[in-house]
């Protein structure tokens, strides 16, 4: 996984995954609170690459998810 640092620089970072739904993960380690995770140009950054990049909060990218109940 990619986070963002507070210099605008991408890092590597190993995280668990807890559970999954189809565009939903439930993180169990290796993230902090206001760490900004990069979703999207994964194949295109190299560690320690500064960038720009486009923050946008989780409530409106869920609000936009198909989702489902069983």
């Amino acid at each position: 996984m990619y986070v963002i640092d507070k210099d605008n620089k991408v890092k590597s970072r190993e995280i668990t995954v807890a559970a999954e739904l189809p565009h939903i993960f439930i993180i169990s380690k290796g993230l902090k609170e206001n760490d900004k995770i990069l979703l999207e140009g994964l194949r295109q950054v190299e560690e320690n690459q500064k960038i720009e990049y486009k923050f946008a909060k989780p409530d409106s990218l869920i609000s936009h998810l198909n989702l489902y109940a069983e």
